[in-house]
């Protein structure tokens, strides 16, 4: 649901390489910290996160526009079955770096 399944060989061994092309714009743009430019003072990177929960995906794993090469999970809004964080820590999956960037405090 989060994206397309592309096969990979590696060492004569069959894998699988998720590219997540979820993409939601659920990010809160008022309520985020940005770090702006010095010299134009536009919006360059994310300080602190904001996201606004009515507009999280349906997956719990996604992108947003403004961070396309980020990859970001949800924890805590699904069934854990249905969470790919809890299935990576079930499956045992070794090579993953969760960082929490945002909570819902509500």
């Amino acid at each position: 649901m989060a994206g397309e399944l592309l096969p990979i060989d590696y060492k004569n061994e069959p894998y699988s390489l998720l590219n997540v092309t979820e993409c939601m714009d659920c990010l809160d743009h008022e309520r985020t910290e940005w770090v702006l430019g010095k010299s134009a003072g536009t919006k360059i990177d994310i300080k602190r996160y904001a996201f606004r929960a009515e507009r999280m995906p349906e997956s719990s794993i996604f992108k947003i526009p403004n961070r396309l090469a980020d990859i970001y999970v949800a924890e805590g809004w699904f069934d854990p079955e249905d969470e790919f964080k809890s299935r990576v820590h079930e499956k045992n999956l070794k090579g993953l770096l969760f960082e929490e960037v945002w909570r819902d405090e509500s």
